[in-house]
């Protein structure tokens, strides 16, 4: 069993009227993310929470993939340091 050290939010901004597409491919094709849901209401339409074993893990294997995938135009990654 790995331990899950490194938790952080993932704020994504994606095109719009994509965001329901975006979240849902997170969730089931990112590897690490807990959970990934479409927003109203600021810059960013999409959340997605993650638990990564190493920062490195989130960088490349998280954050990476969900700024390549189809329709995200901008990500910003809020780290949880004491979570």
């Amino acid at each position: 069993m790995e331990a899950f050290v490194v938790k952080a939010y993932i704020l994504i901004q994606a095109l719009p009227a994509t965001e329901g597409l975006v979240a849902g491919r997170i969730a089931a094709e990112v590897h690490w993310v807990v959970r990934a849901d479409d927003t109203t209401g600021g810059p960013c339409n999409v959340i997605a929470y993650a638990e990564a074993p190493t920062v490195d893990d989130m960088d490349h294997m998280v954050v990476t993939p969900i700024q390549c995938m189809e329709n995200v135009t901008q990500t910003v990654t809020c780290w949880l340091p004491h979570a």
